[in-house]
């Protein structure tokens, strides 16, 4: 059994008795929707580790959670997740580090316009090889990003105002990223 409940309370009681809530908000087609609700699967320790029941991050699902008091520093998106939709984590000032599960050649496949924009906290990430799209401006103002590794897979990539080079292009750009 699920509880559906965006109770506090109910949800420490459920969970202090091995029941399972769900406090956050999924489509039909397994997209998470931006609600407050969301801010209740970071813990107190400010990772955010995603259910495998989702498909897509939807549009600003966590964006600007910061200045909602909440501290966000790692992501676990799981295998599950094909697609982070624009703006899905712009503004996070505090995410110090994304992780990309994969499974069998399964993961993220797209990474939206603005997902990781001003999260300029963010120092590291490695983009896995399932990525093939990576939306304009994604990463746009990560001002401390110093390593970036790309998947060898991507197809579209429009360029240094991204923080990453463009695809073919392994030049590190000084001030944004450095791509080993």
């Amino acid at each position: 059994a699920i509880l559906d409940t965006k109770d506090v309370t109910e949800i420490e009681i459920a969970r202090s008795l091995g029941i399972n809530v769900n406090p956050y908000e999924i489509s039909e087609d397994g997209e998470l929707i931006s609600s407050n609700g969301n801010l209740l699967l970071i813990d107190t320790n400010g990772t955010l580790e995603l259910p495998d029941t989702v498909i897509t991050i939807g549009e600003g699902a966590f964006a600007n959670t910061a200045s909602d008091g909440i501290v966000l520093r790692k992501v676990i998106i799981p295998y599950t997740v094909k697609e982070i939709k624009q703006n899905a984590f712009n503004g996070n000032n505090t995410i110090e580090e994304v992780e990309f599960q994969t499974k069998s050649g399964k993961g993220v496949t797209k990474i939206g316009d603005f997902a990781f924009a001003n999260c300029t906290n963010l120092k590291s990430i490695v983009i896995p090889d399932t990525v093939t799209d990576i939306g304009s401006d994604a990463f746009y103002n990560c001002s401390n990003m110093t390593n970036i590794k790309l998947s060898k897979k991507i197809k579209q990539n429009d360029g240094p105002e991204d923080g990453i080079p463009p695809a073919g292009d392994r030049t590190p750009r000084p001030a944004r990223a450095t791509v080993r």
